[in-house]
Order: structure tokens, then C-alpha cells, then sequence
């Protein structure tokens, strides 16, 4: 039965780093006994809840879990006007109200690649997640410091990129310069305006690169 399904993939899979991410409303008409039980204990086992504007607490308690409400947490009293505003329920001691954003395939990619380069330089990762690893680990902040030439104090991202490319095109080949940027910026180097060929260009000064990895080296000794 699908619904067995769920209900083991959503108690088993975040063991296994699988978030499983989905609406829970309980359909109507599903029968009762067991197949309705089922339904139940799939919306119950999730631990992250994330509640919209509802109608009414009794609607914001079935999204948010039993005794939200009590607690003092309502999105029914979330204001019309709070667009993609909602409660964040256990995803810590807090349950804040948080605003959310859609993020896009490009967005995701973005956010994705620099997640995996803070777990590689952790050591984190392992099993297929960390075989899946076939190019070589690289310090990203070495290598944008090594692209600067000469007497250069800053370049765009689009020159960083051409130039992670051109250098190392086995492990910066399919970069972008919103993919360094945000890889460059996760590791505490700003965006800044760059002066080049007459037009102000967002990128990063090298001093900025080179005191990220001066920060780095004291913190990681």
C-alpha cells in the first residue's frame, strides 16, 4: 500500500540524509481503520513544519502538530497581506515567523555547490555523496587569489570565472560567475563594485580574498 510507503520513508529516510519534503493535508475519502490511521501517522512524524496563513488554529495546529496552538503558535493569525510569510516549527528551539522564497533549478544549483564545498572542506561527506567527488578537492579562496595579475586590486566575477576556467578548466570548466560568487561570498568575500574597461562591475577586491584566507588560517591554526 502507498501510504505504508510514505509513512516508513518519512521515519526512516532523515536517518539516512533523505529530507523528505511534501504537503500534508489528509485527503478526504480515504476510507477509515487502518488506511486512515496511516495518513495520520504520516502527517505526524514529520519534523520540520512549515505553516502558511490558514483559516482557522484548528487547520494551523493539523500543519504545525498537536499543541502548537497552546503553545501560543496560530498562522491562522498571520495577516492577509503576508505574502509567503508562515511559522517554522522544529526546526530548532524557536518556532520564529519566517518569510520564504522559491528557489529556482538555478538557484538550487547555486546553493548546492557551495554546501558540498564547505562539507568537502569539513570532511564530512562519505558514502555515494562523497564517492560522487571524482575531481579534485580545491581551496576555492587559493585559487580566485591565484587569478589576480600584476598589480590588479579587484576583478569581476566574470573575469574570475574566465580565468578559474582557462587555469584549471578540469575542475572550474562549467563554473559561472554566480557560482563563484556565491562560493566566494559563503566564505566571507564580499561583493563589491569593480571599476573595469569604464564600467562598475560586481566582483571582489583581492584584499578582501586575501583576508579571508589570512582569517581562515587563524581560525583553522
Amino acid at each position: 500500500m502507498v501510504v505504508t510507503l510514505l509513512v516508513y520513508l518519512v521515519k526512516v529516510a532523515p536517518a539516512a540524509g533523505v529530507i523528505v519534503l511534501d504537503a500534508t493535508q489528509k485527503p478526504g475519502g480515504v476510507g477509515t481503520g487502518d488506511t486512515a490511521t496511516a495518513f495520520t501517522s504520516f502527517r505526524d512524524n514529520h519534523q520540520v513544519r512549515i505553516a502558511l496563513r490558514t483559516g482557522s488554529w484548528q487547520v494551523s495546529d493539523l500543519v504545525l502538530g498537536s499543541g502548537a496552538y497552546s503553545e501560543g503558535f496560530d498562522s491562522s493569525a498571520l495577516l492577509p497581506s503576508y505574502k509567503g510569510v508562515g511559522l517554522l516549527r522544529g526546526a530548532g528551539d524557536d518556532t520564529p515567523t519566517v518569510r520564504f522564497y522559491l528557489a529556482d533549478a538555478e538557484d538550487a544549483e547555486k546553493i548546492l555547490q557551495v554546501a558540498r564545498k564547505l562539507r568537502e572542506r569539513a570532511g564530512t561527506l562519505s558514502g555515494y555523496a562523497g564517492q560522487a567527488a571524482i575531481r579534485e578537492v580545491r581551496d576555492v579562496l587559493a585559487d580566485a587569489a591565484s587569478v589576480f595579475q600584476g598589480s590588479e586590486t579587484g576583478l569581476p566575477w566574470a573575469l574570475i570565472a574566465a580565468r578559474l576556467a582557462e587555469r584549471i578548466p578540469e575542475h572550474y570548466a562549467d563554473v559561472t560567475p554566480d557560482a563563484i560568487s556565491a562560493q566566494l561570498r559563503a566564505l566571507g568575500v564580499p561583493s563589491v563594485d569593480i571599476k573595469r574597461d569604464g564600467k562598475a562591475l560586481k566582483g571582489a577586491k583581492k584584499a578582501a580574498v586575501t583576508a579571508a584566507i589570512n582569517r581562515r588560517e587563524a581560525t583553522t591554526g
